[in-house]
């Protein structure tokens, strides 16, 4: 996973997601504001740090699997 960030770092991506369905969260790197990880349980709901408006229901999601 520490390689993946510095990839995306590297190359400019602005945010990124891990789903983890083992442990049941969600993982939302903000590249550009360099903060820490927000994580989010299968049961919330998850905003985009860079796509105005973008959310997402991780249940609905997590459910279909």
């Amino acid at each position: 996973m520490n390689q993946k960030v510095a990839l995306y770092e590297e190359y400019g991506v602005k945010e990124y997601w891990i789903i983890d369905l083992e442990l049941e969260r969600v993982m939302l790197y903000n590249m550009v504001e360099g903060e820490m990880p927000q994580i989010r349980g299968m049961k919330d709901t998850i905003y985009s740090t860079v796509l105005n408006g973008f959310s997402l229901n991780l249940q609905s999601i997590y459910e279909s699997v």
